[in-house]
Parts: C-alpha cells; sequence; structure tokens
C-alpha cells in the first residue's frame, strides 16, 4: 500500500495502525513508518498508533456507525462479483474480533 501510493504521487497517507496491530505486525510501528516516510519521502499519518481496536469499535459504536460496515483482513475472499469477505482466519480478522 505505502509504496503503490507514493508511486502514484501521494505525499501524505493516513493510516489507521493502532495499538493492536502494533502488537501483531512490524508494519504497523513508528519505526517502521518512520523508515518507509524517509525512503518515500511520503509523510505517513498515524492517528489511532496508540488505540486498542476494542477502543476504536467503542468509540464507533458510539458514534452510531454499524460494525457490521468494518472489517480488518490481510487475505479478503471473494465473496460475490467485486466483493470481498475477511476471511475470518488471519491475525488482523483475529484481533478485530477482539
Amino acid at each position: 500500500m505505502l509504496t503503490a501510493a507514493a508511486a502514484l504521487g501521494a505525499t501524505e497517507l493516513w493510516l489507521g495502525a493502532n495499538a493492536t496491530d502494533y502488537e501483531l505486525f512490524p508494519d504497523c510501528r513508528r519505526p517502521y513508518l518512520d523508515r518507509a516516510e524517509a525512503l518515500l519521502d511520503v509523510k505517513i499519518h498515524t492517528p489511532l498508533i496508540h488505540t486498542k481496536k476494542s477502543q476504536i469499535s467503542s468509540d464507533l459504536t458510539n458514534l452510531g456507525v454499524s460494525l457490521d460496515d468494518t472489517w480488518s483482513c490481510y487475505f479478503p475472499v471473494p465473496h460475490q462479483e467485486h466483493e470481498y469477505v475477511p476471511c475470518g482466519q488471519c491475525a488482523a480478522c483475529l484481533s478485530f474480533q477482539d
């Protein structure tokens, strides 16, 4: 995602990396993202980096957002033409359920 955005000429990216992702995925940690910023000449904003997914889910619910309209998955599965659903088994899906 980061390299594709940079190749398309993006100068800023807003990434939903969060505290739960930080624990699971090295590419969602600030040191990695700081290095990517320098290499790609792109500013990467991570406003949720210190917030757990459970808190994000709670905040979304309080704002009236249906969690049925959100998901997190590294290996989405084709569902219908041009549509995908979460695999339900990857680390991102499992952490989203917490």
